[in-house]
């Protein structure tokens, strides 16, 4: 019973946090939450799915959780006496384009076979997979196959035009994985590399990725693809070795007594300064008032007197005469927010969990290690690459003056190595430029020459399990350390171990 109700607060929380999810039902077809009313119910020991609108209603049993990312998620799930089904819930994508994306899936297989025989005819594809397999991480959204040239074996891994950008931007990710899978196999031919295939002029992220990981001896071959599949364009990934990207100012933590507008806050909280955070949000005039990471206030904008309050969609200004509102909003967010909370399955004590988590760490970095300097820490780095606007957890310095880069994921998340990757490629470079002196960070500090050293923090039984393996792909200057907390880290952080990769 435990575990349905776990599973029932997963599947409502995902719900209410995206509105405007699409849900694809086999049977009912495609359904829009944001028209529907829904709910789970447990009855006889089971877990019930029921969606309702002015023109149907469908309910389903829920058997399995399948699938759960950020803003996808999938079920498996029954209905009267026929085979069992998935139900799809899409968080980002139109109707529309969630057909055309499952039509370029089935279709891809057989593109990929095309491309790798135009440019590649050296190479026999003994295997080409779509199918997912989820216990071993693999989604319909890749395409895995084995290539085979002489006596040795590539890993061949693709992703569809379809694709948003962040999928293909994971890519890497699942590629490794499945390299990993086919260097264990029983099969005794070597696996010399990888053939990654993406669409044309979307690699950019996976490129400046793979730049490292060949530096580190990784075999990659990048390839672009078009429509035509004979027009393939091999990426040189000589190209990528330098990330520019820009670097905006940002506040240290805690912000300075000075710079916080205490005359503009609202009665409720200024009576509790004690329990809240207030955090500048970068490149704006805004100002950001947290609960255990959980904003629930917003102060600036236009004007520095303005203030918002609420969580997530349930914002609206404050004006007098809304003071007891406010007020009952922050002691509800005491009473549930907390370490033992009564309501542990309420959005407000679920929501934001790697800012919980944050807040903890910043009251006081040497938490992570007794090397880092309290002295100096700045969470919430926006370090623009292109069009991607990247946000490190937490920039800070070691006792020696070496700069270190922390990560920080409270669940498991298969990216986590690469995406550390990129935040410690960008500080290196505004390092080796001298970018952070010039915008004021460190001040009256040098900064010593060293490589930053890599910090990539969860509770220990929340890394996923390929993330060591994906992490020995990293170049050997970069100096891992990998953290496990304990399990049960909002009542204080305690390390359970802490190693180096």
């Amino acid at each position: 019973m435990n575990s349905l109700i776990a599973l029932k607060d997963t599947l409502e929380l995902f719900l209410l946090s995206h509105p405007s999810t699409i849900i694809c039902d086999p049977r009912a077809g495609l359904l829009k939450l944001e028209d529907s009313h829904f709910c789970f119910e447990i009855q006889f020991g089971k877990l019930l799915f029921t969606l309702w609108n002015s023109d149907q209603s469908i309910t389903r049993r829920v058997i399995s959780l399948e699938e759960c990312e950020n803003d996808r998620l999938v079920l498996q799930v029954a209905y009267g006496g026929a085979p069992p089904f998935n139900l799809e819930f899409d968080a980002l994508v139109s109707s529309a384009l969630l057909v055309e994306r499952k039509a370029s899936r089935r279709r891809f297989p057989g593109q990929i076979l095309q491309i790798l025989r135009s440019h590649c005819p050296e190479i026999r594809i003994e295997r080409m997979i779509s199918a997912k397999d989820l216990s071993r991480s693999f989604s319909e959204h890749f395409c895995r196959g084995i290539g085979v040239e002489r006596n040795c074996r590539w890993a061949v891994f693709g992703v569809n035009p379809a694709e948003d950008q962040s999928t293909v931007d994971a890519c890497l990710s699942f590629a490794l994985i499945w390299m990993n899978q086919l260097r264990t196999d029983p099969d005794r031919r070597p696996v010399v590399g990888l053939k990654l295939l993406v669409p044309e002029g979307r690699s950019y992220t996976m490129a400046t990725r793979a730049a490292y990981l060949q530096s580190a001896g990784l075999r990659l071959d990048l390839l672009e693809y078009g429509e035509d599949p004979r027009m393939v364009t091999p990426v040189d990934l000589a190209d990528y070795g330098n990330v520019e990207t820009k670097l905006s100012r940002v506040d240290q933590v805690p912000l300075r007594y000075e710079q916080i507008p205490f005359d503009a806050l609202p009665a409720p909280i200024r009576s509790r300064l004690d329990l809240v955070e207030i955090v500048h949000r970068p490149a704006s005039r805004l100002f950001s008032i947290r609960f255990h990471g959980l904003e629930f206030a917003r102060l600036g904008e236009e004007k520095l007197s303005r203030v918002n309050y609420g969580v997530g969609s349930m914002e609206r200004a404050y004006k007098k005469g809304l003071d007891e509102e406010l007020s009952s909003l922050l002691s509800e967010l005491q009473a549930i927010r907390c370490p033992r909370s009564p309501a542990p399955r309420h959005p407000y004590y679920r929501l934001q969990s790697e800012r919980w988590l944050e807040s903890l760490v910043l009251s006081d970095i040497r938490q992570i290690h007794f090397n880092l300097d309290p002295g100096f820490v700045y969470p919430q780095v926006p370090a623009f690459s292109g069009l991607d606007r990247g946000v490190i957890d937490i920039l800070t310095l070691t006792r020696d003056r070496r700069l270190a880069v922390i990560e920080l994921k409270v669940a498991e998340d298969i990216n986590l190595p690469l995406q550390a990757l990129d935040y410690w490629t960008r500080v290196k470079w505004h390092h080796e430029r001298g970018d952070f002196e010039r915008q004021g960070y460190f001040s009256g500090v040098k900064v010593g020459p060293r490589p930053p050293v890599l910090y990539v923090v969860s509770p220990a039984f929340r890394f996923h399990s390929t993330t060591e393996g994906i992490l020995k792909y990293l170049p050997p200057e970069i100096e891992v350390i990998k953290v496990g907390l304990n399990e049960n880290w909002r009542e204080g952080i305690q390390v359970m171990y802490r190693r180096r990769v």
